[in-house]
């Protein structure tokens, strides 16, 4: 980690990482990181007491990358299935190297019933279930002594043996500021994109009306939000503009409202005029309709069709018992 000449006024550094197997063709751009980083610094507090390090996005050799991230005040993990062991060991060396450095854990593979997590990885002293830019806003200021510990929502934490989080489905973002928009990603393209090309995550709407038993996006239950249309069509060209390869729709069903056909419109268009992105993932609507079917026959006219996804749970008597 890179020392800054007194840390913008001995601010608290603050490192986030999301880290993935990269490859030399392709950059994931760590979008979920990001958000928290953009909602974050809407806060005066927070912009005048933290400074945000460059986003880890790599996994390099873990006494290396713990030896970095100790010289942190906050490392917040972003965790997920092909992340998580790896966040673990890293948090547990950062832990050993430095025990006053926050370790903060967070994403979608941490449970719901956060207890057991909690006990068995002893080093994380915060763990955030859910969506995480109101609980990592309010954390943050917590840290600096602005909100007292007890008043905390979705964010488990101890206080001796006992393992505290006051869990609200309804603490959620209603405002989304974009991390593409607020420049948090330009450090990464600057570092990469002479020799990479990325792939980027789009969002147009968070939630799913949906709780299918094969699936946990409707686990929290909470209200689908809409994304502002203006930033969704920004995002879409900051990401084209940017040559990302592979874009990555965070939606859970694409298709479901008129607006989408707008939207894969719009991609298609920035293909045609900046050349990327090449191709458009995503998770269709449950209930696939004829809005879907041209949605798809336009991704796959322009070449850009990464796969259409029916959903599907099953016919088999004990499978649906």
């Amino acid at each position: 980690m890179e020392s800054n000449a007194m840390i913008e006024g001995n601010k608290k550094r603050i490192c986030l990482v999301q880290a993935t197997t990269t490859h030399k063709s392709e950059i994931p751009i760590p979008y979920s990181v990001g958000v928290l980083q953009a909602y974050a610094q809407r806060n005066a507090i927070v912009n005048n007491e933290y400074y945000f390090e460059p986003i880890i996005v790599e996994k390099t050799d873990i006494n290396q990358a713990a030896k970095e991230l100790s010289n942190a005040d906050i490392v917040a993990f972003s965790s997920y299935i092909w992340n998580i062991e790896y966040n673990k060991a890293v948090a547990k060396k950062v832990k050993e190297l430095s025990p006053k450095t926050v370790v903060i854990f967070g994403g979608h593979s941490i449970p719901c019933d956060i207890v057991p997590f909690m006990k068995t990885e002893y080093y994380v002293d915060f763990a955030i279930v859910g969506e995480g830019e109101l609980s990592f806003e309010q954390l943050l200021l917590h840290l600096v002594g602005y909100i007292k510990l007890g008043n905390l929502k979705n964010i488990a934490y101890r206080e001796g043996n006992d393992v505290i989080c006051h869990y609200d489905e309804n603490y959620i973002p209603t405002e989304f500021p974009s991390p593409y928009q607020a420049g948090i990603f330009d450090v990464l393209i600057e570092k990469y994109g002479s020799h990479s090309a990325f792939t980027a995550t789009l969002e147009t709407n968070r939630g799913c009306p949906f709780s299918c038993s094969y699936c946990d996006w409707g686990l929290n239950n909470v209200k689908i939000r809409m994304i502002p249309v203006d930033r969704v069509y920004k995002d879409i060209e900051w990401i084209s503009k940017h040559g990302v390869k592979t874009c990555y729709c965070a939606d859970s069903n694409f298709g479901m409202f008129e607006h989408d056909f707008d939207y894969a419109r719009a991609l298609v268009d920035a293909k045609r005029r900046f050349g990327a992105p090449e191709k458009f993932s995503v998770s269709y609507s449950k209930n696939s309709d004829d809005r879907v079917f041209e949605i798809t026959k336009l991704f796959s006219e322009a070449r850009m069709l990464q796969g259409a996804t029916l959903s599907f749970q099953s016919l088999n008597e004990k499978t649906l018992e």
